[in-house]
């Protein structure tokens, strides 16, 4: 609004030097015509002719003087009536700064709690990133030494097989020592030396007995220590699992104690943001009932919100159901509702005011100006009513075709603050 009682302001003005100008040309326009016909009154039909010629656009310029004259007259007026409109509303703005240091003291102390609550909720979102990324660490190496582990079983199971295997080929060679000559392998020891069985005998004996030693296979020597090798092994890893086991408990207690406390703080924000709607949704439409509500009660911080909304005279509905109005009104009701809990340092709305009627307008208008002094508003507006509101208007001004200059004003500065143009 101001912007445009700017611009109507240095219109009339150029109007009213426009309208002097023309007069003084046209003046002398008339001076010099007289003149003209006083030296050619010599030829009588001539200077007649030019004498009607001279009166009807002499008659034409009279008119275009009057003409002029009461379109000054005019600028004058809305000159005086746009000053007018100005001091009222620097007027308005002295009584809104008057306001604003009222709630200074509070806005500081609710911003300190809200900079807390901030600052410790982000805090625990890094805890439990953290343990979030140790955990997933841990169970990567858990997959791993339990990798590791089923192939120290397989490799000890080997061993365990070929022991046996090679435990059982002893027994048997044992076995067959005792059944055909009934000694045991000390016994047979000692009578080596002292056989007297020929040559022949004793060749085919060892004949038998290379036989039993190739029918029984390659034996692993080392099988023992490569057991007991891994058998140290598989311990430690075994160790290390239940290590692992007791910090991926831990870990777990931690992140459910983030979890629980991260689900209260959200919980107690929204019941303030809840009642803070409540409220506001009273206030914009004189009555009515609103109210927040989760999709999904089983785990608040997955679960969506919807807004429901009954203004006055009409059935409780959700949001989408309500006419162009009705959403702005509900939507400023929600904003300035989140702003009484965590304020912005600033806050543009595009036109918010544009499906509103004059009353609407109104009830809007007085909740910014509860806000204007812990938030800073950025307002486009063609409404003349949001206009008186503002600190400072800039608009676009075209006095020459496809020529633009941005224009602004401070009602702050002076009594009577003209219009400037802005350089960009």
């Amino acid at each position: 609004m101001v912007e445009d009682l700017e611009t109507k302001l240095k219109i009339a003005k150029t109007q009213v030097q426009n309208v002097k100008g023309a007069i003084s040309t046209l003046s002398e326009q008339v001076e010099k015509e007289s003149q003209q016909l006083k030296q050619e009154q010599s030829d009588f039909q001539y200077t007649e002719a030019q004498f009607h010629q001279v009166f009807d656009e002499s008659r034409k310029v009279s008119h275009a003087l009057h003409v002029l004259e009461v379109k000054n007259k005019e600028g004058h007026e809305q000159q005086a009536r746009l000053e007018e409109e100005l001091e009222m509303s620097q007027e308005q703005q002295a009584q809104f700064k008057q306001k604003g240091s009222e709630y200074g003291s509070l806005l500081k102390t609710v911003e300190g709690n809200l900079g807390k609550v901030v600052e410790a909720c982000s805090e625990l979102e890094k805890k439990v990133a953290t343990k979030k990324a140790r955990i997933e660490q841990m169970e990567s190496q858990i997959a791993q030494f339990n990798q590791q582990l089923k192939e120290q079983e397989k490799v000890f199971y080997q061993l365990e097989t070929q022991a046996a295997q090679t435990q059982t080929q002893r027994d048997n060679i044992l076995a067959e020592l005792q059944e055909r000559y009934a000694l045991t392998i000390e016994e047979a020891r000692k009578q080596v030396p002292q056989t007297e069985k020929s040559l022949e005998q004793a060749e085919k004996i060892l004949r038998a007995l290379r036989h039993e030693i190739e029918s029984a296979g390659d034996i692993n020597l080392t099988s023992i220590e490569e057991y007991s090798k891994y058998q140290t092994r598989y311990q430690f890893l075994n160790e290390q699992i239940d290590d692992l086991e007791v910090s991926k408990s831990e870990l777990l207690g931690i992140i459910e104690q983030l979890d629980a406390e991260s689900r209260k703080i959200f919980k107690e924000v929204f019941e303030k943001i809840r009642a803070n709607f409540q409220k506001n949704f009273q206030i914009l439409f004189v009555g009515g009932e609103a109210d927040l509500q989760f999709t999904d009660t089983e785990d608040i911080l997955e679960a969506g919100i919807e807004i429901i909304a009954k203004p006055p005279g009409k059935q409780m509905r959700s949001i989408n159901l309500l006419s162009g109005g009705e959403k702005c009104l509900t939507a400023v009701a929600l904003l300035f509702a989140i702003f009484e809990v965590k304020s912005a340092p600033f806050c543009i709305l595009d036109e918010i005011d544009a499906p509103l009627d004059d009353s609407n307008v109104e009830r809007f208008v007085n909740v910014v100006k509860e806000f204007v002094d812990r938030c800073q508003f950025i307002i486009i507006t063609h409404n003349k009513r949001t206009m008186a509101i503002a600190d400072r208007l800039f608009g676009v001004s075209m006095e020459e075709k496809g020529v633009s200059k941005l224009l602004s004003i401070e009602f702050n500065q002076a009594e009577n603050p003209e219009p400037e143009i802005v350089s960009v």
